[in-house]
């Protein structure tokens, strides 16, 4: 009899394990997170590479901000025009109408509202991969209206050229959000001495005296209801010019990650080392301070045969500094009409890279295939930029590794 107790017991015990380890019906196997060091299912993805939530900590800690309603995470897309997103709009030079709205930048951002993590892609940064023009600018994205005297400057910052107005007063450079916001704060240059105003919705306005003391990126900032807005910046003063970089409104009623769109038409990684005045692409970068940034630089400096020993040394230095504020991923480009034979020499630079650097590596060719296969499927605009369509599949795929974090 004891035996027999003996023998129920144990089969009783090892049918309670069998039922431990099932699933719920219709229920996958559970997969646990991956402890530091530990490559994360991620991996399996076709094109990711050395992806680890503990790898981004700063970018995760930000993310977890926003999810428990205590603050923002600000994601910075830092690239040449196919971040900007030309190629993606409807009509006119290069499909700028409305091409904005279906940039990379933008497309994630209504991924991850989708997914329940509240995300805003308004933030705008000077002219991106647009003309000097200001109907070239409106039409790339309606939500800008550039007032009389209000130009593109020849000063580069992180997303294209400062706004500059030296001649006209009282004429706006205007942001409408999509969002509900109640701050807005704005970057200007102190260059020489000149005077703006915020408004919103021609609402009282903040006056801003622009000193030449230390020839800084400085911020202004402007605090209303939560609604959506249109911001208003007026150059006030009789003399002197008002240099203008990256406009940034947002909630702090609801707090979001910020999907900021830093793309310059034609950058290569050159342009993104100049740190000649505190408005330069790199010290702005700095400035701005993301939780994250995503690097996507090559096919300029494969078109211009920039050598690839430079191409690594001088995305080293954009890392270097994004690192100083928060995190980083690295994008291999989607492949392009002619490049064919130089992606692999790139591809290998930022595998080294992210292996130095203990990053993560996207490669978007692993997502739309060849430049023939991509254009064949409607993914590509011309031998360079990207279609709406492609850049819609390349958002899905940084969408999802950030809905990891």
């Amino acid at each position: 009899m004891a035996i027999m107790r003996n023998l129920c017991k144990a089969l009783c015990f090892a049918l309670a394990l069998l039922l431990a380890a099932q699933t719920p019906s219709g229920a996958g196997p559970a997969v646990p997170s991956a402890p530091p060091g530990v490559s994360s299912p991620a991996n399996a993805i076709p094109g990711v590479y050395n992806f680890d939530p503990a790898l981004l900590p700063r970018a995760r800690a930000a993310f977890a901000r926003v999810r428990s309603g205590t603050g923002r995470a600000i994601i910075a897309t830092l690239g040449d025009s196919t971040w900007a997103g030309i190629g993606a709009g409807a009509t006119s030079d290069h499909n700028l109408q409305g091409a904005r709205q279906h940039t990379v930048a933008w497309i994630t951002s209504n991924i991850l509202n989708g997914r329940g993590i509240p995300s805003t892609p308004d933030a705008v940064f000077s002219n991106g991969a647009v003309s000097t023009t200001a109907a070239s600018w409106q039409m790339y994205n309606p939500a800008v209206v550039v007032g009389s005297g209000w130009v593109i400057s020849s000063q580069t910052t992180a997303g294209g050229y400062l706004w500059q107005n030296g001649t006209t007063t009282g004429t706006a450079l205007s942001v409408t959000t999509t969002q509900p916001a109640n701050t807005c704060d704005v970057y200007y240059a102190n260059t020489n001495v000149a005077q703006f105003t915020l408004d919103l919705d021609g609402g009282a306005a903040v006056t801003v005296n622009v000193t030449s003391s230390g020839a800084s990126l400085l911020k202004a900032s402007i605090t209303g209801t939560d609604a959506v807005h249109t911001l208003n910046i007026k150059r006030t003063g009789a003399s002197g010019n008002v240099f203008i970089g990256a406009i940034d409104c947002y909630s702090t009623a609801t707090y979001r990650a910020a999907i900021w769109n830093m793309g310059i038409g034609g950058s290569q990684t050159s342009t993104w080392i100049n740190a000649a005045s505190s408005w330069s692409p790199l010290t702005a970068l700095g400035t701005y301070a993301p939780d994250l940034t995503i690097i996507n630089l090559g096919i300029n400096d494969e078109g211009y045969s920039v050598a690839p020993a430079v191409y690594a040394a001088n995305l080293q230095t954009i890392i270097n500094t994004a690192k100083l504020s928060g995190d980083v991923i690295l994008i291999m480009h989607h492949s392009c009409s002619g490049h064919e034979t130089q992606e692999p020499a790139t591809y290998a630079a930022l595998r080294q890279l992210a292996a130095n650097n203990n990053v993560p590596l996207v490669d978007f060719r692993a997502r739309l295939g060849s430049y023939t296969a991509a254009s064949g499927n409607g993914q590509m605009y011309d031998g360079l930029h990207a279609t709406g369509l492609g850049y819609a599949d390349e958002a899905a795929m940084i969408a999802d590794l950030l809905s990891r974090l």
